[in-house]
């Protein structure tokens, strides 16, 4: 006989400190589990759910349906987590694990297919700001792959330059690319996706690859922001983990 799927909200609770992760399934005995095999191989995508399993243990964890009722739609679905979300004050650091407060950001998790999309569509018609030259000839088609200048060459170069100023209108343009954040018309990137690279940075245990492939760039500006060289005027302190 096959087994009956329950449609509705599930809780984690932590019963060392009363925080609670709140979250919703069409199976939510299904999801349960998968929570669980996660947790116990230190694999969960919700890097706080996990350093706090970690150190409590597993049998300090219960998972409970708090509320089910036959599916109807998507919508309803996130409507009732929505309310169990702030019924518990689930994204708040001192109460819950929920790392943003809106139900269906599929934030802590891995990003749906759809997500992707609306992340890539956000940015279409914005021009990355790191694409240049050596971008588009990079690698084995670049004419000095696998090459290296000789010592006197590096030194003809050093003294080509010897003396040079910028003129104005290169000054001017270096002032204008060294413009925070989206004031940089060569921007790719808003405001708002660096949040959110930022809170997957650090509250989901998805790599710097992974995250870059979702915005369409290349792992070297994820390293940047993480380490702050890039739009470190964004913070997301609402997010710290006491």
């Amino acid at each position: 006989m096959a087994r009956e799927k329950i449609c509705g909200i599930y809780c984690i609770k932590n019963l060392t400190n009363c925080k609670v992760y709140i979250g919703s399934s069409m199976d939510v005995n299904r999801r349960i589990r998968k929570h669980k095999e996660l947790l116990n191989k230190n694999k969960h995508e919700n890097r706080y759910l996990q350093n706090s399993w970690n150190k409590h243990g597993k049998d300090n964890f219960i998972f409970n349906c708090i509320e089910s009722f036959k599916f109807e739609s998507k919508e309803k679905l996130l409507q009732r987590e929505q309310y169990w979300i702030d019924y518990y004050n689930a994204s708040n650091r001192s109460k819950g694990y929920n790392i943003l407060s809106i139900a269906g950001s599929s934030l802590g998790f891995k990003l749906s297919n759809e997500a992707k999309e609306k992340i890539s569509k956000s940015k279409l018609g914005c021009i990355p700001w790191n694409v240049g030259y050596g971008d588009y000839i990079s690698g084995n088609k670049n004419p000095m792959f696998g090459k290296s200048h000789s010592d006197e060459t590096k030194e003809k170069i050093r003294k080509n330059h010897l003396g040079k100023k910028a003129s104005k209108e290169a000054i001017i343009n270096m002032k204008k690319s060294s413009k925070k954040g989206e004031e940089n018309n060569k921007s790719k990137l808003t405001e708002d996706q660096v949040i959110l690279i930022k809170v997957l940075l650090n509250f989901t245990n998805l790599d710097q690859r992974t995250i870059g492939d979702l915005f369409d760039i290349n792992q070297r500006t994820i390293s940047a922001i993480k380490l702050g060289k890039l739009w470190s005027h964004v913070n997301i302190d609402n997010f710290t983990c006491n």
